[in-house]
């Protein structure tokens, strides 16, 4: 109790004390939210894990296909009295334009075998 000037005050430390005092329901919903929050973070974060999973496998895939298109030009290389190691890393570096380059080539000296 609070005497103040000779009168006493009871509610008003009473009062104050409520007014600093945290609301309990607005906690819980923030609470709740930031549950929530975290679920949606946990599934986009498993969600990530799957695509990068997917990515790891299609990168691996490339690069077999990558390999093979570097052999077919040391192959082909061979075969027309070319440079093979030249045209194998030629065919991995640039795949998609070696095979293009290979397939003019080739058809360029049938033609002119004929």
């Amino acid at each position: 109790m609070q005497v103040k000037y000779g009168i006493a005050y009871p509610k008003t430390s009473f009062w104050i004390a409520q007014q600093n005092a945290p609301n309990t329901t607005n906690l819980e919903s923030q609470i709740v939210n930031l549950k929530s929050q975290v679920t949606n973070l946990e599934s986009q974060v498993i969600s990530l894990k799957s695509q990068v999973t997917n990515l790891e496998n299609d990168v691996s895939q490339a690069g077999g296909i990558v390999i093979f298109v570097g052999a077919f030009c040391a192959l082909w290389a061979q075969n027309t009295g070319r440079n093979a190691w030249l045209w194998f890393f030629i065919g991995i570096f640039f795949a998609p334009i070696t095979v293009i380059v290979l397939l003019a080539k080739n058809s360029a000296e049938r033609k002119s075998q004929r």
